[in-house]
C-alpha cells in the first residue's frame, strides 16, 4: 500500500496538547499533523488542549516532505517519516516512552497482553510470533484486551506484585488473518475494524472487551511464544532465565541505567510465572491460555 499523502499545512498544526501521564501530563506540540492517523494507534489515551507556552516532551513538525517526531526523553533521536501513518505509529511509541520515563518502576515490553479472570497474561516473541492474533482471540473469547505489541509494566522497587498498566492502545492484525481463522473470529474482526488497509486492520474493541486507560491488573505470567507452521499446541513451564533474557532483549527503558534495568528484570522474573507456548493455531493457543490462567479475581 503506498504511503498516504502528507497533510497540508493547517492553521491549527502548532497548538499543543496534554496527554495523561503517570505523574504529570505529557506536553506535545504539533499534534494536528497526525490528526487523521492518530486514532488508529491511541484511540483512548486522554488528552486536552495545552497552553501555548513552556517546553514540550514531544515535538511534531513538517520538515520538507517529511513529518519529524522529536521526543525529549533519554536516548531519543529525531525520526522522519514520509507516511503520516508511520509517523503516528512512531508517535505512539514516543508517547509511551515519555510515559514510562516519569517513573523508575515502569518499563515497556514488546508484548501482547490480555486480562484473563482478573489477572494479566503477557505474550512475548519476535515479530510474527502471534502476539496480536492471540490478544485479539482472547478479546473475542470474552477476556479483556490490553495491547498487542507495546505493554507497560509497573515493577515496584519496594516490593509488591508486578502489574500491567493499560494505555488505551488500539489493536492491529496482519491481513489476511492467520489460518485457520473461523467465520466467527473473522466476523469479530470485521465488527471492530477501525481502519483497513491492504495488509493491516486496526481494531477498536468495545469498553467491555478492553481494559480502559489507566486500568491495572496483576501480572500472572509471561508466555514465550514459539509459533510454528504445524503441530500441536503446548504450554509448558519455562526457565526463569529464559524470561529474564527475553525481557532484557525487548525492554524499552532508556530512562533506567543498566543496573536499575537489571534489578527490575530480576524482580519481574522472580515474581511471575514463565511458560513456553508452542502453537500453530492461534485459536487453540488462546483457549489453552484462557483455561490455564482463568481465576475469579477482578481487575481494578
Amino acid at each position: 500500500m503506498p504511503p498516504s499523502p502528507l497533510p497540508a499545512r493547517r492553521a491549527n498544526a502548532a497548538p499543543r496538547r496534554l496527554f495523561a501521564g503517570p505523574r504529570r501530563p505529557i506536553r506535545v506540540a504539533g499534534i494536528a499533523w497526525l490528526d487523521d492517523a492518530l486514532s488508529r494507534y491511541i484511540a483512548d489515551w486522554p488528552s486536552e488542549a495545552a497552553p501555548p507556552n513552556g517546553a514540550c516532551d514531544i515535538d511534531i513538525s513538517r520538515m520538507g516532505g517529511s513529518l519529524r517526531i522529536r521526543a525529549r526523553t533519554p536516548g531519543a533521536v529525531p525520526l522522519d517519516f514520509d507516511d503520516p501513518a508511520d509517523a503516528a505509529n512512531a508517535f505512539a511509541g514516543a508517547l509511551i516512552g515519555a510515559y514510562i520515563a516519569q517513573d523508575p518502576d515502569l518499563i515497556s515490553l514488546h508484548a501482547g497482553c490480555a486480562v484473563i479472570g482478573g489477572r494479566a497474561v503477557a505474550v512475548m516473541g519476535p515479530s510474527g510470533a502471534g502476539k496480536s492474533s492471540l490478544a485479539a482471540r482472547l478479546a473475542g473469547a470474552g477476556h479483556r484486551f490490553v495491547c498487542d505489541d507495546r505493554l507497560v509494566l509497573r515493577v515496584p522497587a519496594g516490593g509488591g506484585a508486578p502489574h500491567i498498566v493499560a494505555l488505551g492502545l488500539a489493536a492491529k492484525l496482519r491481513l489476511p488473518l492467520p489460518a485457520p481463522s473461523d467465520a466467527g473470529f473473522a466476523a469479530f474482526v470485521a465488527r471492530h475494524a477501525l481502519w483497513t488497509g491492504d495488509d493491516l486492520v486496526h481494531l477498536r474493541f468495545d469498553p467491555s472487551e478492553r481494559l480502559p486507560f489507566g486500568g491495572t491488573a496483576p501480572l500472572a505470567a509471561v508466555a514465550l511464544a514459539d509459533r510454528r507452521a504445524a503441530g500441536p499446541t503446548r504450554l509448558e513451564p519455562a526457565p526463569r532465565a529464559d524470561l529474564a533474557r527475553a525481557v532484557l532483549a525487548d525492554a524499552v527503558a532508556p530512562h533506567l541505567p543498566a543496573p536499575a534495568l537489571m534489578a527490575l528484570t530480576a524482580r519481574l522474573s522472580s515474581a511471575v510465572e514463565a511458560v513456553a507456548l508452542t502453537f500453530a493455531d492461534s485459536a487453540q493457543a488462546a483457549a489453552v491460555l484462557a483455561t490455564r490462567f482463568a481465576a475469579p479475581a477482578a481487575p481494578k
